[in-house]
């Protein structure tokens, strides 16, 4: 073998090993520490595990129903005015065909 080619092989297997130990060296997975965070593997940010009580999971849940009711009354008011203005209330990827066969 060449000198550049023990070289090459040298250096990749050196690149292989220290993959191999980064890799290894968290031993895997999130871990809790003795405070209570999380450590993300990832950014290496923490966060805290919160508890929430049932209330306010209810209202929550209240909260996101009533922007859901709200949300589907503002989409069928927009709808009748497309409706009215003679506005096209298909969405656009279904006009594109329409339009090029013409």
């Amino acid at each position: 073998m060449s000198l550049s080619k023990l070289w090459k092989l040298a250096l990749a297997s050196l690149c292989a090993l220290s993959l191999a130990a980064c890799a290894g060296s968290r031993q895997g997975g999130d871990e809790m520490n003795e405070d209570g965070y999380t450590e993300e593997s990832e950014g290496g940010s923490a966060a805290k595990a919160k508890q929430v009580d049932e209330d306010e999971l209810k209202k929550t849940q209240e909260a996101a129903v009533k922007a859901t009711e709200e949300n589907h009354e503002l989409r069928r008011q927009i709808f009748e005015a497309k409706t009215k203005l003679g506005i096209s209330t298909q969405p656009a990827a279904e006009e594109a065909p329409a339009e090029s066969a013409q």
